[in-house]
């Protein structure tokens, strides 16, 4: 008996200790609680304050009023009724080819210098005697009859119409319309009769100008060959 009261008197005094121990416990943390919600506070209030952002300000605009048009004219009635008028077309022609535009050049002539009939006043014609080789050495008249049976100097002289043509004065005379010097047919007929000349006869001395015609009419063709004094063998040597 006694021990069951001591059981339930430890069990009568173990009730309040254990409420007191809730009470106490609930006040520590509640106290500890705020201590850290104290600390918390206490380090935020020490953080730097963010700056200010300064405030913004708003204008308003008002927009302008809208321009108005002015009214149009009222057309013209006679306006309205007349077509209008086409512009005209424009028109764009090509450049035309531009030609050069070439200076005229004095005519090449076709024959070599011409003697004029005062240089002829003292020339030696054909058979006038001993001055144009006459005797047993008539060398004159050897070479005008060769050169007037000589068709190829017939056409070369075609056409010169009764002038006096310069063929040898010292040397072979260059006539523009041949190639070399003198005409050439003319030229290689006489060297052909005076080559098979016999020696008295090229080394006759001669004087002046002799006149060979191509013809016996009054409007042959003449060739001139000489100069003041000279000798048949130098037209062999003529360069």
């Amino acid at each position: 008996m006694r021990q069951m009261r001591s059981l339930s008197s430890l069990a009568d005094d173990n009730r309040p200790l254990s409420r007191k121990g809730r009470i106490r416990g609930v006040l520590m943390a509640v106290t500890a609680h705020g201590a850290i919600i104290a600390g918390l506070w206490a380090v935020h209030s020490s953080l730097p304050l963010p700056p200010e952002t300064p405030d913004m300000v708003v204008t308003l605009v008002q927009d302008p009023p809208p321009s108005v048009a002015p009214d149009p004219k009222p057309a013209d009635p006679k306006l309205a009724a007349a077509p209008p008028k086409r512009k005209a077309k424009t028109v764009v022609k090509p450049p035309t080819e531009v030609k050069p535009v070439y200076a005229r050049q004095a005519p090449v002539p076709k024959w070599g210098p011409e003697v004029s009939e005062l240089d002829l006043f003292g020339a030696t014609k054909v058979g006038n005697g001993s001055g144009a080789g006459g005797g047993m050495c008539d060398t004159a008249r050897m070479v005008q009859a060769a050169l007037r049976k000589d068709h190829l100097v017939l056409n070369a002289v075609k056409g010169a119409g009764g002038r006096a043509l310069k063929v040898w004065n010292g040397d072979w005379v260059r006539t523009p319309s041949q190639d070399g010097k003198g005409i050439a047919a003319v030229r290689e007929a006489i060297l052909w009769e005076v080559g098979f000349a016999s020696a008295a006869c090229k080394n006759q001395l001669m004087h002046g100008l002799v006149l060979i015609s191509m013809g016996d009419g009054p409007g042959s063709t003449r060739l001139v060959i000489g100069t003041s004094t000279w000798r048949w063998s130098d037209l062999l040597h003529a360069r």
